[in-house]
């Protein structure tokens, strides 16, 4: 199962201990509330896209991250939630090298911490995968410069199921893929 602990900007109540999970209802493009403490990275200059087709029977968290080879970090620029059946498109995408980091699941489940922090997870069937790099750089050519957009298809069907684990950051292909080493670090605080 899908377990991120983090800051979320929304506050929530310290008066029920038993930590209750609670459904949510999120639309395709919406941005879990457990995830909006990430910052939306944006270049209004780059009108360029990544077009999400969710094939898959389940919804999907998505993550758009970019690498930074030089520093040798990866920062998550941008979360949606992405319906199953749905196509979702990500717009002005800053000059770089990205890959997704994919949740798949039914029923995505956010939960009150006694730090008002959060935790979520979908709560049946999670599996998760990592895509492959995409290259938003411009291309300087001798009559102008070309800016790459993509369009990709997310299915769930051919990934086996994540077998839930205690352990918060399970490394088998699982949640590890799905939690950003700065979450870790305000899990930590």
């Amino acid at each position: 199962m899908l377990s991120v602990i983090c800051n979320a900007q929304k506050k929530y109540s310290k008066g029920n201990p038993k930590k209750i999970w609670k459904t949510t209802n999120y639309k395709t493009g919406d941005i879990p509330n457990c995830l909006k403490f990430i910052p939306s990275i944006v270049d209004k200059k780059m009108d360029n896209f990544l077009k999400i087709n969710n094939d898959s029977n389940q919804d999907a968290v998505i993550k758009l991250v970019k690498l930074d080879y030089v520093n040798k970090t990866e920062v998550t620029s941008r979360v949606s939630f992405i319906e199953k059946h749905s196509k979702y498109k990500i717009k002005n995408i800053p000059s770089g090298k990205y890959y997704l980091k994919i949740a798949y699941g039914t029923a995505w489940k956010e939960k009150a911490n006694v730090n008002e922090s959060c935790s979520c997870r979908f709560s049946l069937n999670p599996k998760y995968e990592k895509g492959k790099v995409l290259d938003f750089t411009p291309i300087k050519k001798q009559y102008g410069t070309d800016i790459p957009s993509y369009s990709v298809i997310i299915d769930s069907s051919l990934l086996k199921q994540t077998p839930p684990k205690n352990d918060l950051y399970y490394h088998d292909f699982g949640e590890e893929i799905f939690v950003d080493s700065s979450e870790k670090l305000k899990a930590k605080e």
